[in-house]
């Protein structure tokens, strides 16, 4: 269920990847890969826990996260159209 990854940063970031991988087009066999915010943020989610401890990539995500949340709640309260 979704209350049970959500109680876990590092399972939440995984389902997302794995939700956004969805999104990405299949790698073309030849000719140049595209490049853009969304490939380079999955190439980081993929290296991160090569290079991270786990709690310090805990930690990273809860961050984000909070930080994501007070965006849009201050978005919210000031009743801006936000994007």
């Amino acid at each position: 269920s979704l209350d049970h990854i959500l109680d876990q940063p590092l399972h939440t970031l995984h389902h997302i990847h794995s939700k956004l991988q969805a999104c990405v087009p299949a790698r073309p066999t030849a000719g140049p890969r595209p490049r853009g915010r969304l490939h380079h943020w999955l190439h980081r989610l993929q290296e991160a826990p090569k290079k991270e401890s786990r709690d310090c990539l805990e930690a990273s995500v809860m961050f984000n996260l909070f930080r994501l949340l007070t965006r849009d709640l201050k978005c919210v309260a000031s009743g801006d159209q936000c994007v």
